[in-house]
């Protein structure tokens, strides 16, 4: 997976899409990586929902406008979620969150890394340090643990102290494992939550997370990626 070596940037003219084009090239630059543009068109289709007449002299400009105009929808709703669930390659994401003093920053500076309990934690985490590496950008690393249920009937904050102690645990043997020294920090809160401070908090440039490839669509990752990459107010890779 790393150093990339090929990059796909599918783009759809919008103003957001002219916003991602100097992470494109920094990054295509960065590891020397193959770069192919890609644009998905069906002017047929667009004709067959729409109410234009094949007469019309105007008709491939009203049918490229149109598709136009629905890829722009499409690449920011179930495009993005369908590329998410079935691409096996690492998945960049621009800003979707625009957030006062939260400027963009490339080459990237501060990187944070969510962690969950699964197996695909260790590829995540080593994905991680080596984009940190490659920028020699400050890594961060935060693991949220997960809330009991309301209806529970175990004693909450034991509960959690376990879980905090536990995922502690849990960071300091996989860093030593791969090697990684950079800070970890656990926190109690609702997942996409703490993920979006904990990125606010560290001024992030760039936010790395899994995507339940070991587990399917049962990690908590997964279940929240749609919603993290949505507010987050820095892009998103995903592994």
């Amino acid at each position: 997976m790393l150093p990339f070596r090929k990059i796909l940037f599918p783009v759809d003219y919008s103003e957001p899409c002219q916003a991602v084009i100097p992470y494109v090239q920094e990054l295509a630059g960065r590891f020397s990586a193959e770069l192919t543009v890609c644009h998905a068109y069906a002017p047929l289709d667009a004709i067959a929902h729409r109410e234009l007449l094949v007469t019309d002299p105007e008709l491939q400009a009203k049918a490229q406008a149109l598709e136009e105009d629905r890829l722009r929808r499409l690449l920011l709703g179930s495009i993005t979620a369908k590329v998410l669930h079935d691409v096996g390659s690492a998945v960049w994401t621009g800003v979707g969150a625009a957030v006062p003093d939260h400027p963009a920053r490339i080459p990237y500076q501060s990187i944070v890394c969510a962690l969950d309990d699964s197996e695909e934690a260790e590829s995540v985490l080593r994905a991680a340090a080596s984009i940190a590496s490659a920028y020699c950008a400050q890594l961060w690393i935060v693991h949220v643990v997960p809330t009991p249920p309301a209806y529970s009937d175990i004693e909450v904050g034991e509960h959690t102290k376990k879980l905090t102690e536990a995922s502690h645990y849990r960071l300091r043997e996989l860093k030593a494992k791969l090697g990684v020294d950079a800070p970890h920090s656990v926190i109690d809160a609702l997942l996409g939550d703490g993920i979006h401070q904990e990125v606010l908090g560290r001024k992030a440039d760039l936010l790395v997370t899994g995507r339940g490839h070991s587990i399917g669509t049962f990690s908590r990752l997964w279940s929240h990626l749609y919603s993290i990459i949505r507010d987050s107010p820095c892009p998103v890779l995903s592994i």
